[in-house]
């Protein structure tokens, strides 16, 4: 999941101690998103988590992903290399005002975390204001 999607990435890379290449790294789900009238849908990538291990929560209009792989500590192994990531993965992103918050689904199949925004229905009569 952690890409070398620049120089700097790179460059970092070639200069860090053994130790440092090994670190875990937080890690930013990619995500597809899709919208029509009635809903928001939200397909992020997560692999290698179980549902057990993620954690979605709502607050002040901010939408936060987080999984977390559990840290596995082999005290005196010598890694030939490492890269399997024991880390944190997170994205927060903002949600419309139009959303339902109380109504927001999740699932997650194939390493694959579909999460499902429902709208709030407007309203499409017009009120009459009486006059006095």
């Amino acid at each position: 999941m952690y890409r070398l999607n620049n120089v700097d990435n790179l460059f970092d890379l070639f200069f860090q101690t053994g130790e440092e290449v090994t670190k875990p790294k937080a890690l930013k789900p990619a995500m597809n998103a899709q919208a029509d009238d009635k809903k928001i849908t939200l397909c992020f990538e997560m692999p290698g988590f179980s549902k057990d291990e993620i954690n979605i929560s709502i607050q002040d209009r901010q939408l936060t992903i987080r999984a977390e792989h559990p840290q596995v500590k082999k005290d005196g192994v010598d890694w030939l290399r490492r890269e399997i990531s024991t880390g944190v993965c997170e994205r927060v992103l903002t949600i419309p005002e139009d959303i339902n918050a109380k109504g927001i689904q999740a699932d997650c199949k194939n390493g694959l975390l579909t999460v499902t925004l429902p709208k709030v229905p407007k309203e499409d009569k017009v009120l009459k204001v009486a006059i006095s």
